[in-house]
């Protein structure tokens, strides 16, 4: 986080909207969690940290992904078969798209390995009721400050 809070610092963001998609979704909740101060809005696109409503169910999901990870790093195609058969379970399967689906994935084996790894790191870093009560909060006082314009 601190390599994005620098950034923004050098940017001279003080106060803004901020949006993320997937694993960008993540960083944005951790980022929130620590600069709320600075964000305005924010926006969240199927993060990978709320992917499932209920907690345990995001846990459980996570804890299949580091098996898929584990994979990665001996079977590349075992590895992604398994991920891809966890995220998405009754998929209809076209074997040219399942082939070309797997070749991609499964070409920086490693480097997937590390992000399924990284996102279910983070899970246990996000504070999700803290983060509601933030956007709560946020929403009554932007609410409260058009009422007062009005």
């Amino acid at each position: 986080m601190t390599d994005v809070a620098q950034l923004l610092n050098h940017l001279g963001w003080q106060c803004f909207d901020l949006a993320g998609y997937s694993m960008g979704g993540l960083i944005s909740m951790l980022y929130k969690q620590q600069y709320s101060q600075h964000v305005e809005k924010q926006f969240l696109l199927e993060s990978a940290a709320v992917d499932r409503g209920d907690w345990q169910a995001s846990l459980e999901l996570r804890a299949q992904y580091m098996q898929a990870a584990e994979h990665l790093g001996t079977d590349a195609e075992k590895g992604v078969r398994q991920f891809l058969d966890t995220i998405s379970p009754n998929r209809k399967v076209s074997p040219l798209v399942e082939k070309v689906t797997i070749e991609r994935l499964a070409s920086r084996p490693l480097g997937f390995a590390h992000a399924l790894k990284c996102v279910t790191d983070a899970l246990h870093d996000v504070d999700r009721k803290r983060c509601w009560r933030l956007r709560r909060c946020q929403q009554f006082y932007r609410w409260q400050q058009c009422g007062s314009d009005a």
